[in-house]
């Protein structure tokens, strides 16, 4: 498998690499890739990442708005999320169904969301804090503090929350594997009881067979040792009394010979009963071994049947984690994006102030300068005024019936003023 099907991009690489790009839309002169003219790149997939980050403002501003890495939407074929532990090629089906499925989808919400933003007349600004400063001229800074302090709040909120969901997936999946190993761990324990039942059985069968047999061989064997006895018993017998033998002792004698036959007879009856009971040992053998096969066969089929479904349940929930981890991924390079919106909020808001101290420092120096300047032109009259009273010639201070000033002023200024 090419990589961790739940792996991302840090927020800030991210963050990086899509204002590189909108910058480098926005100034210059270089055709605009956009979401659209990146679907045949995605869909490849051995293109390199640095090929899939569009550089239209629109498409750039959509992945910021939706907290969409694009380097995610790179299609991949089914081998590709194939795992070694998966037996069955549906499982692989399954997962590539799944993720293939949520990737047409977030690539969807994107290509609406830049139609939305067409629609809107949204214009793009390379400047951030222009752009700011346009939508925010009359910004109050205490209103900048207080938002500033409330999105610290809001995020060290949803940071808390966030924690708590993460600690509660972590312990769900925790209580469901302990859960799954009991439960493997009783039916693993069930079976070998049941294959240690069959194995004692299937001995205890055997050590029955063997030792019947062993009794019927012991059997036959005093059989055939009371039948030579009686033989030779009857062969010393006709010999000693062969001569002293009757008529009577000769039908006694067939009598017996007709008894020994009797019992030769059943001697052979016997052993074809025991050549039957063998026979029926091998049977019975045959039966066990073709049931303990059976079980078996049976036995793997189960497992390979709660192995599939296995499989899919953790298809199944790995997939739900990756839901819930793209979630918090997406919210988290929202949340970093917006926080970059805001530092260059309040960066705009900080310029802004050194602007207007700056502009009341020169109206303070402004107001000192003209002060300065009142009172030196008031000290200037005064001794006009005392060295009026002491010149003869008044008249010639007059020019028209009026007195100058500036004329005055020059007159009673020191040499040495400017």
């Amino acid at each position: 498998m090419g990589q961790n099907l739940i792996e991302h991009r840090p927020a800030m690489v991210w963050l990086t690499e899509l204002q590189k790009a909108k910058a480098e839309g926005g100034t210059t002169t270089k055709p605009k890739i956009t979401v659209q003219d990146l679907l045949e790149r995605i869909n490849d997939p051995n293109a390199p990442e640095q090929a899939l980050i569009p550089t239209s403002p629109r498409s750039v501003q959509a992945c910021f708005r939706l907290g969409v890495d694009p380097v995610d939407l790179q299609f991949h074929p089914v081998h590709w999320y194939k795992q070694k532990e998966d037996a069955d090629e549906e499982v692989t089906r399954l997962r590539y169904e799944r993720y293939e499925a949520v990737r047409q989808e977030r690539l969807r919400l994107l290509i609406e969301e830049r139609k939305h933003l067409i629609n809107e007349n949204w214009q793009a600004n390379t400047d951030p804090r222009a752009m700011l400063r346009r939508n925010d001229s009359g910004a109050d800074p205490r209103s900048s503090s207080a938002m500033v302090e409330k999105e610290r709040q809001r995020l060290e909120v949803l940071k808390r929350r966030q924690e708590k969901e993460l600690q509660q997936m972590v312990q769900y999946e925790i209580t469901r594997k302990e859960l799954l190993d009991k439960q493997q761990k009783r039916v693993e324990e069930q079976e070998r009881r049941a294959m240690e039942q069959a194995q004692l059985k299937i001995q205890h069968e055997a050590a029955r067979m063997a030792k019947q047999r062993e009794i019927e061989l012991q059997r036959m064997a005093e059989e055939k040792e009371m039948e030579r006895r009686a033989r030779v018993l009857a062969e010393e017998t006709y010999r000693s009394y062969r001569t002293k033998l009757s008529k009577t002792w000769l039908i006694h004698a067939r009598e017996e010979a007709h008894k020994k036959e009797e019992e030769h007879r059943k001697h052979l009856e016997r052993l074809d009963k025991y050549a039957a009971a063998l026979e029926t040992e091998e049977m019975c053998k045959l039966s066990v071994k073709e049931r303990a096969a059976e079980k078996e066969r049976l036995l793997a089929e189960l497992n390979a049947r709660r192995k599939k479904e296995n499989d899919l349940k953790k298809v199944d929930s790995d997939f739900q984690l990756k839901l819930r981890l793209d979630k918090v991924d997406c919210i988290q390079k929202m949340s970093l994006y917006n926080r970059q919106q805001l530092l260059e909020r309040i960066m705009h808001d900080y310029d802004k102030t050194r602007e207007l101290l700056k502009e009341r420092q020169d109206l303070q120096t402004q107001r000192k300068m003209a002060n300065m300047n009142a009172s030196l032109q008031r000290q200037m009259m005064s001794k006009a005024m005392d060295s009026l009273r002491f010149t003869k010639n008044v008249g010639s201070l007059s020019s028209g019936g009026s007195v100058n000033i500036n004329d005055l002023l020059s007159r009673t200024r020191p040499s040495t003023a400017l």
